[in-house]
């Protein structure tokens, strides 16, 4: 009987660049990518999540056949959480792990803007919702139908050192690939085909890879909470009555409630606050990664 149980997992960090891997591997013919590609299952420790029952979870992955050696899914909320990954190989021993980082700064800021455009964050200004943390720890100034305020502690969400030391306590070494957002930039062919090689699939010589969730901001944000309260609704139920991917109306009214945006910089002295911020963290990903991250310290910025 073929084995339909999901063999990789990509967990994460958000604005890392997992959207546009999870395209590139779903259009290899020996992959099988789930849809939604954000489930959330394993993400115990948080509210709301899209996939939270077992057999809808499974039925993701109900049209694989013999042709897909990786069954796979990408949720972002793995990294963060304290019981996803300790969940994934109590559920798939053998499960491979791919953990893709970027700069902290650079993250919680995108993420930020993601939030916004998603309809959960109702805090225009980065720095603002940063200072709001503590207050949202306390249960004040959550946004109404938040999935779950942890969404919104942005600090939390860079402190990258800690959460791959994390996964790296539990992970074996030969079932974990680290992907730096730099690298998969700058040279996004290498990338791809060393992660085909470590999910053990041959290579499709792709050449082409094409920008994936560009930057957008919200023309309208009360049709935006609104579509994305729709969809958190939706999501679920639509895998439950297996009706596959659907008519693709969430990603229409995306596209038309927001319009591409340039890439703002923030203030020098906020952008020194943070860098000094996750400088620990920082240098604590330089020891597991045996890596130079020295550039994600300077405060200086072209």
């Amino acid at each position: 009987m073929l084995d339909v149980l999901p063999n990789f997992f990509i967990v994460g960090a958000p604005k890392s660049g997992t959207t546009a891997l999870s395209e590139y591997l779903a259009q290899h013919p020996n992959v099988y990518f789930s849809f939604p590609k954000e489930p959330e299952y394993f993400a115990t420790d948080f509210n709301g999540r899209v996939i939270s029952r077992y057999d809808d979870y499974l039925r993701l992955f109900n049209d694989a056949d013999e042709h897909h050696l990786a069954l796979g899914e990408g949720s972002v909320l793995y990294l963060f959480s304290k019981e996803a990954i300790p969940n994934i190989l109590r559920f798939q021993p053998s499960a491979k792990i791919i953990v893709m980082l970027r700069n902290p700064v650079e993250l919680v800021v995108s993420l930020h803007a993601q939030l916004l455009v998603q309809g959960g964050e109702t805090i225009p200004l980065f720095v603002d919702a940063w200072k709001a943390e503590s207050e949202r720890k306390q249960g004040k100034r959550i946004p109404i139908g938040c999935r779950d305020p942890q969404w919104f502690y942005y600090s939390e969400w860079g402190k990258l050192g800690t959460q791959l030391q994390r996964v790296m306590e539990i992970v074996p070494e030969e079932q974990l690939k680290v992907i730096l957002f730099d690298d998969f930039v700058s040279n996004t062919s290498k990338i791809y085909r060393e992660t085909l090689m470590f999910l053990g699939i041959p290579d499709d010589r792709r050449t082409e890879f094409p920008v994936i969730n560009e930057r957008r901001t919200v023309k309208n944000l009360r049709l935006q909470n609104a579509v994305a309260a729709l969809m958190k609704w939706w999501l679920p139920l639509r895998s439950r009555l297996t009706l596959g991917r659907g008519l693709g109306l969430g990603r229409v009214l995306h596209r038309f409630n927001t319009s591409p945006v340039t890439k703002k910089q923030i203030p020098v002295d906020v952008y020194c606050l943070l860098k000094n911020y996750y400088r620990d963290e920082i240098l604590l990903l330089e020891t597991l990664l045996h890596r130079d991250l020295g550039d994600w310290l300077k405060c200086d910025r072209e």
